[in-house]
């Protein structure tokens, strides 16, 4: 299935299960910037891999500047549309868990 078509159809599913229209909003900003820097890299926004969701966040932090509470943020989207993904049959596993716990603020990090 085409990207666009995938993150239309997760959307369908955000305002289903009655998510407020600004959340949905954000929720398909931080899909269109995952999917532009996968896309960059020549693979698809539906792998199960975590590889890809790490070096989304290092991307994020070096290139674009993005605070804790930004990748914490597109970590729990991510977390989510994944979920959509297993929902759907597409992946068996969520890859955006073991990076949200790592990559969590754990008083460590600078904001």
């Amino acid at each position: 299935m085409m990207a666009d078509d995938l993150i239309e159809r997760y959307l369908q599913d955000c305002e289903v299960r009655s998510m407020t229209p600004d959340s949905i909003i954000r929720y398909k900003s931080v899909l269109y910037i995952f999917k532009a820097y996968m896309a960059g890299r020549g693979a698809e926004i539906d792998q199960e891999d975590k590889g890809p969701l790490k070096g989304f966040i290092g991307h994020m932090r070096r290139n674009r500047g993005a605070s804790q509470k930004t990748i914490e943020r597109y970590l729990s989207t991510l977390s989510s549309f994944c979920d959509y993904l297993i929902f759907e049959g597409m992946i068996s596993s969520n890859p955006a868990l073991i990076i949200r716990k790592r990559y969590k603020d754990n008083g460590d990090c600078q904001q």
